[in-house]
């Protein structure tokens, strides 16, 4: 099973790059440090945050916490060190990066009028988000997730001495 996340406020562009891993990350600019605890407690998720003091009482209450660099590199290489996440884009486990719901495959009859022409032209294979509605597809910007991904790779092996 996957782990779960839930994420403090300051760590937003983290719980996207989450998401699109495949991980349910649990996240608001909104919520009170007692609300992600609670969050947290009741997902039996992991609690991430860049806030000592919040991770502290976190763990004081039974939930695994983790302190978190501030630039997204070093928070994904922290939580590929510690075992947490693999670095790698599964397309079949990809949520929303919008809402976090599990998206679902759908064909190109799925998105016409939703998405480009241009778009519908160049793909067969779509991801549709039941709840928000995003229509996503394996062009341009997936790439660059996973080279992106491929060169925390190489950092977490140099990191780790393997």
């Amino acid at each position: 099973m996957r782990k779960s996340f839930v994420l403090d406020s300051m760590l937003g562009r983290l719980a996207k790059w989450l998401r699109i891993m495949g991980y349910d990350a649990v996240y608001s600019p909104y919520f009170s440090d007692d609300e992600l605890i609670e969050k947290a407690s009741k997902a039996h998720a992991i609690l991430l945050t860049r806030d000592r003091l919040l991770a502290r009482l976190a763990e004081l209450r039974g939930i695994r916490a983790i302190t978190l660099p501030e630039d997204l590199a070093g928070q994904l290489v922290r939580l590929a060190t510690l075992g947490c996440i693999e670095l790698k884009v599964d397309l079949n486990k990809t949520r929303c990066p919008v809402c976090n719901a599990k998206l679902t495959k759908v064909g190109r009859s799925r998105v016409v009028g939703r998405v480009p022409q241009g778009i519908i032209e160049h793909y067969d294979e779509y991801w549709l988000c039941p709840e928000c509605g995003k229509v996503y597809w394996p062009g341009s910007h997936l790439r660059s997730i996973v080279k992106f991904l491929e060169r925390l790779q190489a950092l977490k092996r140099q990191y780790s001495g393997r």
